[in-house]
């Protein structure tokens, strides 16, 4: 990227895209050109599933950004997370015989990481590739170790992968839309670098991410992305649950979710004196006693998955 060229990036979630643009000027600072979002049509979990829609809702988006910022984008980068998204982790080695490290050797060792895993899979397409340790002589070593002399190397590396004919879609959603994409960023990389300081990047840090429909974890030690996971579970399921259980609507059990203190702790506004749901919840439904426990037990049983898997994970 060139200083003063704009810089694009979309973020595809469930509900809305967003879409900024800005430059990085002379003095090296960041200048916000223009923001928009969108509702999300055609796009779920990342992924695409109506090519149509998905084209006109992301030009709708692009359009808006790019006119308010006076330009025209040729290139964009899409932020998005798909429980499609592979992590796959690489130890490679090399004899080294005393000599000293030289740039070729971290240069083979990572190709052969690729070579292993597309031939592992020849389906999935690259989307990041975070290098998080190198080991020399029993010696760990946070960057390249270029010129240290040694007699073995190892070298430790997370590859984040998607299908193929997920990159495809997304590849011909944005060629419909008169824009290449210029690379895919994982929204959990991107949380991760933004929300994270630099001692919990290096020492090692988690993050989870709970969306609408699908709830993301990474796990970030030595400035790298060394593990993430993305389950199609979400919020919205809670709605969905308590709906279905309390027979209520799905307006009506939003409205629950989005006032509830899933601590139960100060919840007079939800729960009247004698535990039950107050009778200004029910809008298109008819009044009926459900209490503070059954909507604890719901909440519980749902998350108590979600934790569940992502336990699993770490």
């Amino acid at each position: 990227m060139s200083i003063d060229d704009p810089v694009g990036i979309i973020e595809l979630g469930n509900i809305n895209l967003k879409c900024l643009i800005f430059k990085i000027n002379k003095k090296n600072e960041t200048e916000l050109l223009s923001t928009s979002a969108s509702p999300s049509k055609g796009i779920h979990n990342g992924s695409i599933i109506n090519l149509t829609k998905a084209s006109d809702a992301i030009r709708s988006c692009l359009s808006t950004a790019e006119k308010e910022a006076k330009i025209l984008l040729k290139k964009i980068n899409v932020v998005l997370e798909e429980p499609e998204f592979l992590c796959t982790k690489f130890s490679k080695h090399k004899k080294i015989h005393g000599s000293k490290i030289h740039k070729d050797d971290i240069e083979f060792l990572l190709n052969e990481a690729k070579k292993q895993l597309l031939l592992n899979d020849n389906n999935q397409s690259i989307v990041h590739i975070f290098n998080h340790n190198y080991i020399v002589d029993g010696k760990n070593f946070l960057e390249a170790p270029i010129g240290i002399h040694a007699d073995f190397l190892s070298h430790e590396m997370t590859f984040i992968t998607l299908p193929k004919n997920n990159v495809k879609n997304l590849n011909q959603v944005f060629t419909d839309c008169d824009i290449e994409i210029e690379r895919l960023i994982s929204n959990t990389f991107a949380l991760g670098a933004n929300l994270l300081s630099t001692k919990e990047l290096e020492y090692g840090s988690i993050i989870i991410d709970f969306g609408f429909e699908k709830t993301s974890l990474g796990i970030f030690k030595n400035f790298a992305l060394v593990h993430s996971m993305t389950i199609p579970i979400g919020i919205n399921h809670i709605t969905k649950d308590i709906s279905k259980v309390c027979s209520l609507s799905l307006m009506e059990s939003e409205s629950i979710k989005d006032n509830i203190n899933f601590l139960f702790q100060n919840d007079q506004n939800i729960i009247d004196l004698n535990g039950y749901l107050k009778q200004n919840y029910f809008v298109n439904s008819k009044f009926r006693k459900i209490s503070k426990e059954l909507i604890l037990n719901i909440i519980k049983d749902r998350t108590d998955e979600i934790f569940k898997k992502i336990k699993k994970e770490i």
